[in-house]
């Protein structure tokens, strides 16, 4: 009875140990901005939608405090940089297969947007973010911290299994001639 009973008790532990690993989320924004210096930048490489012709498109990180976090998005249209102010809240959102970070981004006065962060790679430097459009399809970005395209394969590989190349159009952004002022 007595070894019924100690198999019992690591099966339930296992079990419960299993359970939490499960809950874990993999990476969160927070996580991600708090690794970024002040005036850090993430690149967007890649994304789904209004990519013709665009470049220098990044945001920088302003202030990072608890869940709010404040930060400036960019893209260069002709030879202008535009520069407009977003404020996000992160939360964790239960999604089909677990938690996951999120984060509400507002914009002026346009509709609150949720980015889903599905993956980061801390190697790489690199990640997979997703929201829904204004007419409920789903769009992927790739970021980066690094300004020059190089090869993310993992985040490729996961950007790809959230976008397939068949349902959607990839535009990979030109960042190589950004002449970026400032800290």
């Amino acid at each position: 009875m007595k070894d019924i009973m100690s198999i019992f008790t690591v099966v339930f532990l296992l079990g419960l140990a299993g359970a939490t690993v499960d809950r874990k989320l993999d990476f969160t924004f927070e996580e991600v901005f708090s690794s970024l210096p002040q005036h850090g930048k993430l690149w967007v490489q890649q994304r789904s939608f209004h990519g013709e012709g665009l470049r220098c498109i990044f945001s920088e990180k302003v202030l990072l405090v608890g869940q709010e976090y404040v930060f400036y998005k960019y893209h260069k249209s002709g030879e202008k940089l535009v520069r407009v102010t977003a404020h996000g809240q992160i939360y964790k959102k239960q999604m089909k297969k677990g938690l996951k970070s999120a984060m509400n981004v507002r914009v002026k006065e346009l509709p609150i947007l949720t980015y889903i962060l599905q993956y980061w790679d801390k190697n790489e430097l690199c990640g997979v973010i997703t929201f829904l459009n204004s007419s409920g399809q789903k769009e992927c970005e790739l970021h980066s911290r690094v300004r020059v395209r190089k090869h993310f394969k993992n985040c490729l590989v996961r950007y790809r299994r959230h976008c397939q190349n068949g349902k959607y159009k990839e535009y990979l952004i030109d960042n190589e001639k950004c002449e970026i002022s400032g800290p």
